[in-house]
This record gives C-alpha cells, structure tokens and sequence, in this order.
C-alpha cells in the first residue's frame, strides 16, 4: 500500500497531465462531431434552396400570383408524376411560379414567335420543341396541364413549329 501512495505521490503531475490530455481529446472528438453535423446540415439547406431564377416565393405552400393575360401551364412527360418541366429543370427555368402543390408552373403571355424552345404563340397554340423536351428524359408522350385544360393532362400531338418538330395544344 505504501508503494502505490508513493507512486502516486511521485507521478501526480503526469497524472493530472494525463487526465487533462483524455478530457482534451474527448471535447476535440465532440467539437469534431458537432462542425461535421452543423457542416451537412448547411449542405442539405445550400441544396434545397436552389430554385429558378425568376421565382420568389411569398407563401410557402400557396399558388404563386402570376402576371395577367398569361397562360399557365407545365408539361407533363411520359405521364409520370415526377415528370413536370418546369420542375425538372431548377434554377435554369424562368418566368415560372409556385403551383401551391408541389411544383412549378410556366406564366407566359402569346408572344413566342416559335424560335423559342417552348412558348405560346399569339393564337394560343402551346409547344414544347422535341429537342428541347429529350434535354430532360422525354421519351414517348407529353401532356399539358394548364388553366386551359382544368389542370386535367392532356395528350400533346407532334407537329412542327419553327421548322421543328414539337409537341403542340391547340385550343
């Protein structure tokens, strides 16, 4: 018994040392944990945040106003529910709005001119040009939703706009 009072009389400094090194390593270690945690997290926000350009969403949740004398409207491919452009194309779509459900919808007035990769033209015909439909996985079939069709798919037929071939809505 004596030696160990000794010992520890003898080594108290390393001991306390030793002791003050693991309570260093162990708030390190914890320190470590919470950046790395506090680091994902700020990831995952960055990567949710990303929506288009033109888009500011005021209501969380709640359709978005869109300008007057427009047509609203999204497209649909291959009848899928995860296959609506403007949806699919993020930060790169423009002049569309929050559908207060779960996507994005298009706001344009008729004025596209058919140069356009998709647009309304003055009569009111709705396209979407082939090329630009397969930069998104389009495969056989396309449909509108619009405040035209009451928000109902409606098969696209192929025809050509511009020269090029396109899916088109007549009204």
């Amino acid at each position: 018994m004596k030696s160990t009072v000794n010992f520890v009389k003898e080594n108290s400094g390393k001991i306390f040392l030793g002791v003050i090194g693991i309570i260093l390593i162990v708030f390190a270690i914890v320190l470590l944990a919470l950046n790395m945690r506090n680091s994902k997290s700020s990831r995952e926000q960055n990567y949710f945040s990303t929506a288009p350009a033109d888009l500011v969403i005021t209501n969380p949740g709640m359709a978005a106003p869109t300008p007057i004398g427009t047509t609203v409207f999204c497209f649909q491919l291959d009848g899928r529910q995860d296959g609506h452009l403007p949806a699919l194309m993020g930060a790169a779509a423009q002049n569309a709005y929050p559908n207060g459900v779960s996507g994005y919808n298009w706001a344009l007035p008729p004025t596209s001119t058919g140069v356009e990769p998709y647009g309304v033209l003055p009569d009111g015909t709705i396209f979407a040009k082939e090329s630009f439909l397969h930069n998104y996985g389009m495969a056989s079939s396309v449909s509108l939703k619009s405040d035209v069709t009451g928000w109902a798919p409606v098969p696209m037929v192929i025809g050509e706009i511009n020269g090029e071939a396109a899916y088109i809505f007549k009204r």
